[in-house]
Parts: C-alpha cells; sequence; structure tokens
C-alpha cells in the first residue's frame, strides 16, 4: 500500500485552505493565522531563490526573536533545500566549524571574520509573498529536511541529517502520546534553535495548531504567564532547569492555570523527584509527560507522572510506534533490573551523521541506533536511566550510575546542585573512586563532606559514596540544560 504521508510543511497549506483566519502562531502582539503564514514562507522561499538557493542546499538559519526564522525553516522544507537551524548566539568556533563541515549556501547568521560564506539578516525572509506562488510539489518524505549539530556534550559536534520522514514520524508520535488537536493552544518558551523547541512547533503545526512564543524564556515568567492568560492556553512545554525557576522566581504560580492546561510537555534533562511531586500537586489534572530521547531518535520514551506515579524515578515505556530494547555488549537483551545499553528502532531515527561514515556506523546496526545511554527495564516495562556508557564510574569492577547519586544528593536542603563522576583512585585499590562537584543552596550553608556521607549511606551502597567533593559555583550545562558532565574533567 503506498504511503499517503506527507512532510509537515504540506499540513500548513493544509490548514492554511481550511482555516486561513486561524492563528498559527502568537509572537507578544502579533498573530500570524494559517493563511498569512503560508504565504510568509512562499515569500521566504522566493528570496531564497533569489539569492540562489537551490534543492539539496543548505542554509543556515539564525532562530531570532522574530518569526522569520519560522518563514526560513519551512521555506527550506517546501523548496527542498537543507535547513541548518542554530542560536543567534553561537559561538564563532562553533559557526565556523558547521560552516566548513556544511558548505551552505548561505547563512541567515553573522559569519565570523575569514570564513568564506555568504550572509544575509535573517528578517530578510520576511516578505510578501509573489502573485500567483504555488507551493512546489518535488520534496518527498526521503529528503533531507534538516542537519542538525549536536551541543557536544559527549565530544566533537555531529550533525545529525533528518529526513522529511523522520520529523513526521516524531511529531505524529508525540501527538499521539501527548493527545494534542488542532484545538490546541500551547506555549512555547523554549528557544527554536534546539531539538525539543523545534520539535514543539512541528507537532503544532502538523495538527493546525497554535504556537505562542514566549520569546525571552524562563527568565522572564511573568512574560509565559501572561501568554497562557491572554491566549487561553491548553498546553505548555519546559525543560526541567526551567521549571525549577519558575518555582524559584514565582512559587507555585503555575497551579493557577490547573484548569486550563491540558498538557505539559518535559523533557531534556533528568528532573528532580521533589519538582515532579510538586508539579503533580499543582497540576492534578494535567498529562504531565515527560521524554527521553535524543536528537538521533526524537522522543524514544515518555512517562505521564499521574499515570505512573509509582515510577517517577524512570523515563517510561516506549513511545507510540518506537522499538526500545536494553542490551548487552553483543546486542542481545538482558533480563529485567539488569543495566545494559539502550538502543532504538523506528521512523524517527535518523539517517546519518554528516560526512561521517565512521560514526554513522558505530551507532546504526540493521535499522537500531546504539545510543550510548545505560539503562534497565523493570518487570512491567519501565526503562529506568543510569548514565552514558562512557560515564559509568568503575569501582573495584562495580558500575556506578553518577545520575543515581546525584537526584539522592539533591534531596539534600544544603545542595542546590551537582554532577559525579569517576575519578584515578591514587591509591592503586579500586581503579576509580566517586568524585562530587556540589553547588550549595543559600541561605543553609555548605553542609560537610561528613554530614553528606552520613546523608547519603542510608541510602546508597558504600562504594557509590563519593570520596571527594569539591564545591563550584556552577555545573556546566547545554542551553537545554543537559549536563556537560565531561568538562568537569577527571581529575581527582
Amino acid at each position: 500500500m503506498a504511503d499517503t504521508r506527507q512532510p509537515i510543511v504540506r499540513r500548513i497549506f493544509e490548514a492554511a485552505e481550511k482555516n486561513p483566519a486561524k492563528d498559527a502562531l502568537v509572537y507578544g502582539a502579533t498573530r500570524i493565522p494559517y493563511g498569512a503564514l503560508a504565504g510568509k514562507i512562499l515569500a521566504a522561499k522566493a528570496a531564497l531563490e533569489a539569492q540562489g538557493v537551490k534543492r539539496g542546499d543548505r542554509v543556515i538559519l539564525s532562530v531570532s526573536n522574530s518569526p522569520s526564522f519560522t518563514y526560513g525553516y519551512f521555506a527550506c522544507h517546501l523548496m527542498g533545500a537543507v535547513a541548518l537551524p542554530v542560536d543567534p548566539q553561537i559561538n564563532a568556533a562553533h559557526l565556523e566549524y558547521i560552516i566548513r563541515q556544511t558548505e551552505p549556501a548561505i547563512s541567515f547568521v553573522p559569519v565570523p571574520q575569514g570564513v568564506s560564506c555568504r550572509f544575509q539578516p535573517i528578517d530578510s525572509l520576511d516578505g510578501t509573498a509573489p502573485s500567483g506562488a504555488a507551493p512546489a510539489s518535488a520534496i518527498t518524505l526521503e529528503d533531507t529536511a534538516d542537519v542538525i549539530f549536536t551541543t557536544g556534550t559527549t565530544g566533537r559536534p555531529k550533525g545529525v541529517v533528518l529526513t522529511h520522514r523522520n520529523i513526521l514520524a516524531a511529531a505524529t508520535n508525540i501527538n499521539e502520546f501527548i493527545g494534542n488537536t488542532a484545538e490546541d493552544r500551547e506555549v512555547v518558551p523554549l528557544p527554536l534553535s534546539h531539538s525539543f523547541g523545534l520539535g514543539r512547533l512541528k507537532c503544532n503545526m502538523l495538527l493546525g495548531g497554535t504556537v505562542i512564543v514566549a520569546s525571552q524564556g524562563f527568565l522572564a515568567p511573568e512574560q509565559i504567564y501572561s501568554a497562557i492568560e491572554s491566549n487561553q492556553a491548553t498546553g505548555f512545554c519546559c525543560v526541567p532547569a526551567g521549571l525549577a525557576l519558575l518555582f524559584h522566581l514565582t512559587g507555585d504560580k503555575l497551579g493557577n492555570y490547573a484548569s486550563q492546561l491540558k498538557y505539559v510537555e518535559i523533557g531534556s534533562a533528568s528532573m528532580p523527584y521533589e519538582h515532579k511531586k510538586r508539579l503533580m500537586r499543582l497540576l492534578p489534572k494535567t498529562r504531565l509527560c515527560m521524554h527521553y530521547g535524543l536528537t538521533e531518535a526524537s522522543r524514544s520514551s515518555f512517562i505521564e507522572f499521574h499515570g505512573s506515579k509509582s515510577k517517577l524515578q524512570s523515563v517510561g515505556k516506549p513511545s507510540p510506534n518506537v522499538e526500545l530494547r536494553v542490551v548487552d555488549k553483543d546486542l542481545k537483551d538482558v533480563p529485567a533490573k539488569e543495566p545494559g545499553q539502550i538502543i532504538v528502532r523506528a521512523e524517527t531515527v535518523m539517517k546519518e551523521y554528516w560526512k561521517d561514515p565512521a560514526k554513522t556506523k558505530e551507532v546504526l546496526a540493521d535499522g537500531w541506533l546504539l545510543t550510548g545511554d545505560v539503562a534497565y527495564k523493570d518487570e512491567e516495562g519501565f526503562i529506568f536511566i543510569q548514565g552514558r556508557a562512557d560515564e559509568m564510574i568503575n569501582v573495584g569492577g562495580l558500575k556506578v550510575s553518577p545520575i543515581e547519586i546525584e537526584e539522592i544528593l539533591k534531596t539534600h536542603p544544603g545542595v542546590k546542585d551537582c554532577a559525579c563522576v569517576g575519578v584515578s583512585d591514587p591509591r592503586g585499590l579500586s581503579g576509580q573512586l566517586v568524585k562530587a562537584y556540589v553547588v550549595g543552596a543559600a541561605p543553609q550553608g555548605r553542609p560537610s563532606p561528613d554530614e553528606l556521607t552520613t546523608f547519603l549511606s542510608a541510602k546508597l551502597e558504600p562504594y557509590k559514596i563519593p570520596t571527594i567533593y569539591e564545591w563550584t559555583e556552577t555545573i556546566p550545562k547545554t542551553a537545554s540544560g543537559k549536563l556537560q558532565r565531561k568538562l568537569l574533567g577527571t581529575k581527582g
């Protein structure tokens, strides 16, 4: 049977025909209905073509605080060009690396000095559609849609190649689990330059829903609450660090919208157990959906807090239409409760890494993505993440999950944040020891190492307890809140 599915950009034009006056995007006081959005995409397509961009060309797009990025992003998809979304404040060395790797036809981000690539301001894509323009029809689900460069938490940034089939499958699976519809209106305070925020845009555009962009993010909580109120929003998305900031700055105010918010999606990093419980208390009837996934395989598992309240330390079960296994080094399934590597098979799995066949071969095997994440499944099929395979700590031959220690350590009232790594045992007895980097929670003051050790002794086996503590002002993280453990080093 023929596959009748269409790239997401086509669904935008279908929505424009059926509901041209319905809001697609809201940026502050600016409301962009679907009819206007379709016209703006066509105008951006014409602007790209005027710059000489052709099918298959790469286009670097700055995710600015204006709708221009969205116009350019879907214009690339419409004409068969490849979108490379980046943060407008991207590090110059990182941008130079992306340009040298992908040889883009044009960049809508200022280009570092000495780098050969044409530059145009992103707002030049905000124009008027040429009369008589019609969407192109040549793109297929197998064409490359995006190249998303990873944040480099595990080494050199990699260009993840995603086809139209990949991004359509991801949006379809996410919508199926969350249960949102075309009638939903979602506040998105996440940067669209990152996989999570961009995913929320695509999920809503696939359905013909409404995206309300809170461009100042979690540092401006009143903008978020105003957007929820003024638009009668039914959906919201956040990263754990953003939610922690809302709690810190505004207490339990999010609970004021308990009767209004139908769903919340959370992801991109681990979330403290007490914050999960607090969110459940504030939003008792809201679907609280937290995902696990990678840029290479978006949203591979989900948990809904209320429905799985006894499994809150897990990342749930495989997402709709996704196969997820926990395997040993020979890719054989391991028994329940036994740790192994997560592997994923689904239409969401990337096509390849950009111009890196060796790395691609390392992680793709017979259609399965080898994630490098260590986890175990319980008897009911819930997945419990233990960390990256290359971040597990080897104490005398016993594998220790840094995440397990961190989650418990964060529950101490004197600890605001922390990260654990393995360091060489100077005595040469156990191979590695556990070292904890700790951010203190004022005004309690710093607890002593003995106090922290006593606290952990009641909750962990002795070999898992840190023997070294180092106080620090911050823990290095990406813009989306992912811990950059490797930046902490491995020296004791």
